[in-house]
């Protein structure tokens, strides 16, 4: 019996204290009474040595009978926490009123990501 091995390690001990790598994100929020709408918010972060290194930050916003707005941005509170913010506003058109939606997506240099607020106000 003839076995080969190459390059054989233990796992376990290679492995870093931080982690580094890319990881998408989303959140979203929708309204299913009446006239739907939806707000979302999508994007890839990198992260290496337990910080956070770089961000995207994709928005959506559908809904037939409104008009949408939205301001998003990305705030780095430290280099191992960023939050990325998205505040939108839908209109309704022939009436009098609007929604908000806020979504806040923390964004840690361990690679995980929470979702902080996903909210409609009126």
């Amino acid at each position: 019996m003839f076995f080969k091995s190459e390059n054989v390690y233990d796992a376990s001990s290679s492995k870093s204290k931080y982690p580094s790598g890319i990881k998408i994100y989303k959140a979203y929020v929708k309204n299913t009474a009446g006239f739907h709408f939806q707000h979302r918010l999508a994007g890839e972060f990198q992260f290496k040595g337990g910080k956070v290194t770089g961000a995207t930050k994709d928005v959506n916003l559908t809904g037939a009978m409104y008009s949408e707005s939205h301001n998003t941005w990305i705030d780095k509170l430290d280099p191992s926490v960023w939050v990325v913010q998205s505040h939108g506003t839908f209109r309704a058109f022939k009436f009098l009123f609007e929604y908000n939606t806020y979504l806040t997506v923390k964004l840690l240099g361990s690679g995980d990501y929470r979702i902080e607020r996903a909210a409609i106000g009126f």
